[in-house]
């Protein structure tokens, strides 16, 4: 049984998210752990000790007053998972990074800010932050998203080879629901035989998987975020996935910014994948 690890900072949108989750995990029979960071003293010189380890306990005691009330009333609505509540002090990106490592997460459901605003708030950067450093599969929540099932997936595809890997594990992910899934190319200049590298790709993820139930389309549009809300909101899936390249590849801020872009620009949420 998969843990999906769910980060709050206990706004609005992060509490869609936690019940976009708890919905997820009852689909996927999957745990759930709530995570709330809350920033402690920094301990400078001109604050003394003593005051800054009140100011710590208290502020602890403040966030798991609110995790608590958060669990009392999630129970009332999905009385069937117990969740564990995990608060912890620091910098949010950074210990629940941390916390992945050492519990080896697979899985990470979380909100995002919406209308663009990825680097406009602390859960905006927060958000970010995860996608482009969690070394597991990240779910970004837009702010009305609601879990109705998974019946249809689209996979945003670079077409570079390297990806093969995450792409496979987006077409593994969607076939737990049985879901349709649709690769989608975005080709701004018709130089590369798309439909001949898609057709391969399909077929190698077919053969590699035995799973038959995926195709792919080619869209034109010079806009990459353009086009794909273009396409999710014609073909209407459940989810849009994205590949994040490993620090090692040229590209990697271009292929970060725009899977970070599309995670608040998406009507729907974003499943992101991690190609090594």
């Amino acid at each position: 049984m998969k843990t999906i690890l769910v980060p709050t900072d206990f706004s609005k949108n992060a509490l869609n998210a936690v019940k976009y989750a708890f919905a997820f995990a009852q689909k996927t029979e999957s745990t759930i752990c709530l995570f709330h960071s809350f920033d402690s003293p920094t301990g400078e010189l001109n604050i003394p000790f003593t005051n800054t380890h009140i100011g710590k306990m208290e502020g602890r005691q403040s966030a798991e007053q609110q995790m608590n009330e958060l669990a009392a009333s999630l129970f009332k609505i999905f009385p069937d998972i117990k969740p564990e509540c995990i608060v912890e002090s620091g910098i949010a990106t950074d210990t629940i990074i941390h916390y992945i490592k050492k519990h080896k997460i697979s899985i990470v459901i979380l909100g995002t800010t919406g209308e663009g605003a990825v680097e406009r708030s602390l859960f905006g950067s927060t958000t970010s932050g995860i996608i482009n450093d969690a070394a597991c599969t990240v779910i970004a929540v837009p702010p009305k998203a609601k879990f109705k099932g998974i019946y249809k997936v689209t996979v945003a595809t670079d077409l570079e080879k390297h990806s093969l890997k995450a792409f496979s594990d987006s077409v593994v992910f969607a076939k737990q629901f049985n879901a349709e899934i649709e690769f989608v190319y975005i080709e701004d200049l018709n130089i590369f035989d798309a439909t001949g590298i898609l057709q391969k790709l399909v077929n190698e993820i077919k053969k590699k998987i035995g799973y038959d139930k995926v195709s792919f389309h080619i869209k034109a549009n010079s806009s990459i975020i353009e086009g794909l809300e273009e396409f999710v909101k014609k073909e209407k899936p459940d989810l849009l996935s994205m590949i994040t390249h490993s620090r090692k590849f040229p590209e990697t801020i271009w292929k970060r910014s725009i899977t970070n872009i599309m995670s608040n620009h998406t009507s729907i949420p974003l499943v992101v994948f991690h190609s090594h």
